[in-house]
Parts: structure tokens; C-alpha cells; sequence
């Protein structure tokens, strides 16, 4: 019994150290720094003419959109479109205007360690939106107020999805979705621990047979 509590002990703290956790970053280029690993896919969506609704999921290529609850605004935004008439710069982008029961689903056709994008909002501040990684990891942010800003995600973990979804009427439009691989898996620090762990239930057992 002992053994196992012992065993249990250490494989209770491994998962509590492998858990995933994410740093923000505000500056594109910062983030990039601290992302490491290569670039898997930079999606600027300029290819978009014409706006595209919410109704279906949408597949760009290295990543799938995928709408939640009752939207009323197109998926895909453009300047000819001009739903929200709101650009990053100047082109098309992804809208993320959402009431209570609605969410964006972000899901990568291959893991990542770290996403980032552009946004912009012209239809006011202090509207706070949310983003919830596959992992369990979340970040509360508030729109800009007529301007632009940047969010950069790294995490210690893979990660496969990202979902937004809103505290309140969030209006910002979302753009240049970028995304670099994963640096380590597992963690240094877990892989060390489950290391240590194995050898303590060794010489546990070595111990208890003398």
C-alpha cells in the first residue's frame, strides 16, 4: 500500500506539472521570438472577395472555421462585402461578433505550439471576448477601440484547437492567423519528473525485496 501511495504521489504531481499553460504576447514580433519551432501555415485571408456566411465550417486549408450558435454576420468579412465596414489592413478577414451563445471554433489540421492574429474593432471598447485552448488553457482579452492590436499564444503544450467565444457583444475582426510547431513535447521539467518518478518505485521495490 505504501508503494502504491508513493507511485500514485508521483503521478498525480507529473500531471499536475504537465498541464498546459500559455503566455500572451501583445507584439507580433516578440512572439515570434518566443515562439521558436517553425512556421506551419500564415493565413492573411486576402484571397476573399466576396463574404462568406456562417453557416457551414469553412476549410482554408490548414485549419477549419467553425461557427457556434445563432450567428448574424458573414464568416468571412470583406471590403467589398462591408458588413462591419472594419479591416486590419484593408482586406478580408474572419468577423467574431458574438452574443452569448455564440463561439468560434479555430481547429488545426496538425497541432501547434503557439497562434497569432491580427484584429481590429471600430464599433467600440471594453467589450471583453475570450479564447480557450484544446488544452484547457484561457486568455480573457477586451477589443480595441477603433484601432488595431495583435494576440500571440504560446503554449507548453500542443495544442489543435483554439475557440473564441464572448463575455459580451465583442465586434472585432480577426486577421493574419499564424502558427508555429511545437518546440517540446513533453515538457522538459514532466519528462524529468516521470524520470525521477521511475526511479523512485524502483528502488522502492529493490528495497522491499531485501
Amino acid at each position: 500500500m505504501k508503494v502504491l501511495g508513493m507511485a500514485f504521489s508521483v503521478l498525480l504531481l507529473f500531471f499536475q506539472c504537465s498541464h498546459a499553460a500559455i503566455t500572451i504576447y501583445t507584439d507580433r514580433n516578440a512572439w515570434r521570438s518566443a515562439a521558436g519551432g517553425s512556421q506551419v501555415f500564415f493565413v492573411d485571408f486576402n484571397t476573399y472577395t466576396t463574404d462568406v456566411a456562417a453557416s457551414a465550417p469553412l476549410n482554408v486549408g490548414p485549419f477549419t472555421l467553425t461557427p457556434n450558435g445563432s450567428w448574424e454576420t458573414p464568416l468571412i468579412d470583406t471590403p467589398q462585402g462591408g458588413f462591419w465596414n472594419t479591416s486590419f489592413d484593408g482586406t478580408a478577414g474572419v468577423t467574431m461578433r458574438a452574443a452569448f451563445d455564440r463561439s468560434l471554433s479555430v481547429n488545426f489540421q496538425s497541432s501547434v505550439g503557439s497562434f497569432g492574429f491580427d484584429l481590429a474593432d471600430s464599433f467600440g471598447g471594453g467589450r471583453p471576448g475570450s479564447i480557450l485552448t484544446s488544452a484547457g488553457d484561457s486568455y480573457d482579452f477586451v477589443a480595441h477601440t477603433g484601432g488595431n492590436g495583435f494576440i500571440g499564444l504560446v503554449s507548453t503544450v500542443p495544442i489543435t484547437s483554439v475557440t473564441f467565444s464572448s463575455i459580451s457583444n465583442v465586434r472585432p475582426l480577426l486577421d493574419n492567423f499564424e502558427a508555429n510547431s511545437a518546440s517540446a513535447v513533453p515538457e522538459p521539467s514532466a519528462a524529468s519528473l516521470l524520470v525521477l518518478g521511475a526511479g523512485v518505485l524502483a528502488v522502492i521495490r529493490r528495497r522491499k525485496k531485501d
